[in-house]
């Protein structure tokens, strides 16, 4: 009587093994979890008045890189800003006395600097830079049409500084990224047990 026993699962367990290798999972959950949250920054949109975008969040999802090692898979978003929209905290002027915050869709994404010819308009309200909308005549006076048409166009407020509310919402959560990692690993096995 012969007994043959054939061995099947050192070969399975061969192929488990090689899938789990942290050299070969690890840069399969970074891929994915770049992915992931690339997905993420596009979906938040325009910003939230409805003026001209300056692309902020789909340059952050194209400056998302993923790396990994023997010991990690890593996510870093190489945009100024996303740090400071995701923790908040303070803003202070660092070469300037002031801040300049956009009240205008003109203005928004800009620099003050960019706009010729700014007044400083002190009200009870604060100090704003506004933009003349009076034009020179023939002779070199300034006229204008209307009163409205004589009154300054408001493009920034000037303030000291400004506390940033944290906005968590701007990344996927801790949860979802875990997911998005389980997922991954739960793939390579169901690929290398098949």
């Amino acid at each position: 009587m012969n007994i043959i026993i054939r061995d099947q699962a050192s070969t399975v367990l061969n192929n488990l093994r090689t899938a789990i290798a942290p050299e070969k999972l690890h840069p399969a959950i970074a891929t994915k979890m770049k992915q992931q949250v690339q997905a993420h920054l596009i979906a938040n949109g325009t910003n939230k008045k409805g003026w001209p975008t300056t692309s902020f969040y789909p340059s952050a999802a194209h400056n998302t890189i993923a790396s990994s090692s023997a010991h990690s898979a890593l996510i870093t978003i190489n945009q100024v800003g996303i740090a400071q929209r995701y923790y908040g905290g303070p803003i202070r002027p660092v070469t300037a006395n002031a801040l300049t915050i956009p009240i205008d869709p003109l203005s928004y994404g800009h620099r003050a600097s960019e706009f010729p010819n700014l007044i400083v308009i002190n009200t009870p309200k604060g100090t704003y830079l506004a933009q003349s909308t009076q034009t020179q005549n023939a002779k070199g006076t300034r006229s204008a049409k209307s009163r409205a048409q004589a009154a300054p166009r408001f493009l920034f407020k000037l303030v000291n500084g400004v506390s940033q509310k944290p906005d968590h919402t701007i990344l996927p959560t801790r949860e979802e990224i875990l997911a998005t990692a389980v997922a991954e690993v739960n793939r390579n096995i169901h690929a290398a047990i098949k």
